[in-house]
């Protein structure tokens, strides 16, 4: 049976008086550093081997807990009550040779206690959205908004090879990568309070959930920062929270699913930026 539920609140949006000079520009771009704290776990399932090992990125992979990019964001209006927003995050990390403390099965593999292991990680999130801007009055503006947010998640582990002889020979001869790819459509209001001139708090919060088929999980995106508006630049200082959570059953009887198990990972941090519009 299928259950789709989509919804978005974002309390966040645009600048909120015509005598600040960002508000009617047709570009808004905004670039900062992002700082973040991970929890992830991700299960990857075999035809051959059946269920693998639920494995946690920070404490079976030492993966490091903090991870540091850049975050770009932008909306751009071409109508005066219409816009397109998008942004883009990703974050790579990357764990050295290290020994597991337990018996690990990913997908077709399994990796025995203490064989020496290594794991390279990507997630990245690419959105877009059209917002369209209901009402608006003199220190406040709010909209309604539909988009999609492309989600990839990659993860790679390899392994040491020790061939016993004459001569030990170690190399890394093997490696196992599983990838969750998946398109989440978003829904959403949109709202801005201008508390002082110049200064304005600006908010996201942004869920989505699927029950369909073999896909069961959900999105949420949380986020509020402090912004100082000049004419054509600005800085602003928030916050982020990221939650996402997607079970796949895969039966394998679908070559073109490559993925079966479950993904779950979130991360908050603390996002500084500045903004140039034109």
């Amino acid at each position: 049976m299928l259950r789709l539920f989509l919804f978005s609140i974002i309390t966040g949006g645009l600048f909120c008086s015509a005598d600040d000079g960002l508000m009617g520009n047709k570009f808004n771009l905004a670039l900062g550093s992002f700082l973040v704290d991970f929890d992830t776990k991700m299960r990857a399932d075999s035809p051959e081997l059946g269920i693998g090992s639920e494995i946690d990125f920070e404490t079976d992979l030492e993966m490091d807990k903090s991870a540091t990019d850049f975050k770009f964001d932008g909306t751009w209006r071409f109508r005066p009550r219409q816009k397109l927003g998008f942004g883009w995050v990703q974050f790579n990390r990357t764990t050295s040779v290290f020994r597991l403390d337990r018996d690990i099965q990913f997908g077709e593999r399994l990796f025995d206690f203490d064989s020496e292991t290594g794991a390279t990680t990507e997630q990245r999130i690419i959105k877009a959205s059209y917002q369209y801007i209901f009402r608006k009055k003199e220190n406040a503006e709010y909209r309604a908004s539909i988009g999609v947010s492309a989600l990839r998640n990659r993860l790679s582990l390899f392994y040491n090879a020790v061939v016993e002889g004459p001569r030990e020979i170690r190399d890394f001869s093997d490696d196992v990568t599983r990838s969750l790819n998946i398109p989440v459509p978003l829904a959403g209001f949109h709202g801005t309070w201008r508390v002082a001139p110049k200064w304005y708090l600006r908010g996201d919060a942004e869920y989505f959930y699927i029950d369909y088929q073999q896909y069961e999980g959900s999105y949420t995106d949380i986020k509020g920062d402090l912004f100082y508006a000049m004419k054509r630049w600005g800085f602003g200082l928030g916050y982020n929270y990221v939650d996402f959570d997607m079970d796949v059953e895969n039966r394998f009887t679908d070559r073109l699913l490559e993925f079966s198990g479950f993904l779950r990972y979130s991360f908050g941090g603390t996002q500084l930026y500045v903004a140039f519009s034109f």
